[in-house]
């Protein structure tokens, strides 16, 4: 096996840690282990800008943010090798230009679990389990008129690996399927049986808006108040995406004030969910149902993405192109960045 003989730090994330340092020290890496994201500290930058100065390697969660001056911080750092999908707290471009390979894991177990989450949530709200629930805990028998999903109108934004898979789970309840997306063709919604249509139609006919697009500065606060406003007042809205893409104090309005139905989130921005949000209050409780994060939380992905982060990781110290490369017109300055004497 060729011996790498780097440095990497490793954040804490999953069961197979063991595992995963194994493998890498197995391969010639020194490795240090973090704190685990399930300590809620995320790392500060200057915390950040030391780790990068002293390692070739950073293996990191969703918390921490990978800003420019962190990543200028790594003199010799060659790759940052995500843990999931989303890279929203990285700064890709300033990783490009610093010869600096961004890898993810968008993994089949992955966004499984984020479409299968999506669904359930969409199948929760249209039949009032938690609303109902909580009038049977509080000693109340009283009938509750709850949704087909079969016959309504979902509206998908985003129809990417985790939309399109939504689209397929949803054919059988008989709902009609639409989706917003600009750089999607008409070819690949018709194959899905799904309809693409505008951001304001979509939000003015679906009985269901299910966010499934990537955070990016063009979907940050996608979802405001002009689209909740725009949507049915018996629609619910579910998000398994990002936090950032829709405006939770907006949101908090609309449920109050009973512009729309329901809702449903799994992220939130920041995380992660503050004791103190809006989004907590005891009146919102029967119409919002709140998760910690976990559509994709399952045995699999957890396995899967961990082993293909450190695989990303060793192909990039390598200098093999790892499958999973978010920038690749970085490829040449990696190239030389690690043939570098300070790398």
């Amino acid at each position: 096996m060729q011996k790498v003989g780097r440095k990497v730090f490793l954040v804490g994330h999953s069961t197979h840690l063991d595992e995963v340092t194994g493998m890498l020290e197995g391969a010639g890496c020194s490795v240090t282990r973090g704190r685990f994201i399930t300590d809620a500290r995320p790392y500060t930058e200057d915390e950040l800008v030391s780790i990068a100065g002293a390692h070739d390697a950073l293996m990191i969660s969703s918390w921490e943010r990978m800003t420019r001056r962190v990543l200028q911080g790594g003199g010799r750092l060659v790759t940052v090798a995500k843990y999931g999908i989303g890279v929203e707290k990285i700064d890709v471009n300033a990783a490009t230009e610093f010869g600096i390979l961004v890898t993810n894991t968008p993994v089949l177990e992955n966004y499984l679990g984020v479409a299968e989450g999506a669904v359930a949530r969409i199948l929760s709200l249209a039949k009032r389990f938690k609303e109902a629930e909580a009038s049977l805990r509080r000693g109340e028998w009283k009938t509750m008129m709850v949704d087909y999903v079969r016959g309504k109108t979902v509206g998908i934004i985003g129809l990417g690996r985790i939309g399109s898979r939504v689209a397929k789970l949803l054919q059988p309840w008989g709902a009609r399927l639409l989706a917003a997306d600009p750089y999607i063709p008409k070819e690949k919604a018709e194959l899905l049986n799904v309809e693409l249509v505008s951001l304001p139609i979509l939000l003015a006919e679906s009985d269901f808006v299910t966010i499934h697009c990537a955070a990016t500065p063009e979907t940050e606060r996608l979802i405001g108040e002009p689209e909740l406003r725009a949507m049915k007042k018996t629609a619910y809205l579910i998000n398994t995406a990002r936090g950032i893409i829709v405006d939770e104090i907006a949101l908090h309005t609309a449920l109050k004030e009973r512009k729309i139905a329901g809702a449903a989130l799994d992220v939130f921005e920041p995380e992660p969910l503050s004791l103190e949000s809006l989004l907590l209050q005891p009146d919102l409780q029967g119409r919002l149902l709140l998760t910690p994060h976990i559509s994709a939380s399952t045995p699999e992905a957890r396995r899967a993405m961990a082993f293909t982060q450190a695989k990303n990781c060793l192909d990039a110290l390598k200098g093999v192109v790892p499958e999973f490369v978010v920038n690749p017109e970085v490829l040449p300055r990696w190239r030389q960045r690690l043939a570098s004497p300070a790398a």
